[in-house]
């Protein structure tokens, strides 16, 4: 599966109700061309895709190895949920905390033409593991900033998203088991995940465990 991609829902017409709620479509909330604009600032070119919204952060090297250039992107469906921008503009937001943020994606620029990636010419891109804490990540932040103002069906579904990807990283991926490599580079890139955790549980849902070793 391709990293940084959320499954999106149609948005509903403009209301108060709405907007508040982000339910609406993403083009009629009053803050949808302030993303927009950060989005481009930030250097993604904005294309509209009949699959899932996600955030590609593509990068091209030549045969050696060598960066060649960097292209960002971001994928939305037309007329989606505000609340679904927002959760891809939380990855965008997520890149500021690398110094060289690790491509989603890497392609070989070759006299035949860009190939994907394999073997030697894929390391260092954003592994299995890395993704699934980042979309744990971010999906704690959304569901903490959701919380005092959409409603509580999607704010149900939102925790549903959050346990899914707490049981991909804990489960499978080994999050907080031990000094574990991937558990100290969530500990340096994403080291407030157990007071968002904390604020889940105190929003009412029962979010586990409630021990780790972090």
């Amino acid at each position: 599966d391709e990293p940084w991609h959320t499954d999106a829902q149609p948005g509903l017409p403009a209301s108060e109700a709405t907007i508040r709620a982000e339910t609406v479509e993403m083009e009629l909330h009053p803050q949808y061309q302030a993303s927009v604009d950060k989005a481009r600032a930030k250097g993604f070119e904005i294309v509209t895709t009949l699959g899932d919204p996600r955030v590609e952060v593509l990068e091209v090297v030549d045969v050696q190895g060598n960066r060649l250039a960097i292209r960002r992107t971001l994928y939305v469906q037309p007329k989606m949920r505000f609340l679904d921008l927002e959760h891809e503009m939380g990855h965008i937001d997520q890149l500021d905390r690398f110094a060289d943020p690790p491509p989603t994606k890497r392609m070989v620029s070759t006299p035949r033409g860009e190939i994907k990636a394999i073997a030697n010419h894929a390391q260092g891109i954003l592994t299995t593991e890395q993704n699934a804490i980042t979309e744990y990540h971010n999906r704690l932040v959304q569901f903490v900033r959701l919380r005092h103002t959409t409603t509580p069906d999607v704010l149900a579904k939102e925790f549903q998203g959050i346990e899914k990807w707490r049981i991909e990283a804990e489960n499978k991926v080994g999050l907080g088991r031990g000094d574990s490599t991937i558990t100290r580079w969530a500990k340096q890139y994403f080291p407030e995940i157990p007071e968002l955790e904390a604020q889940v549980r105190a929003a009412g849902f029962d979010l586990r465990p409630r021990t780790r070793r972090w």
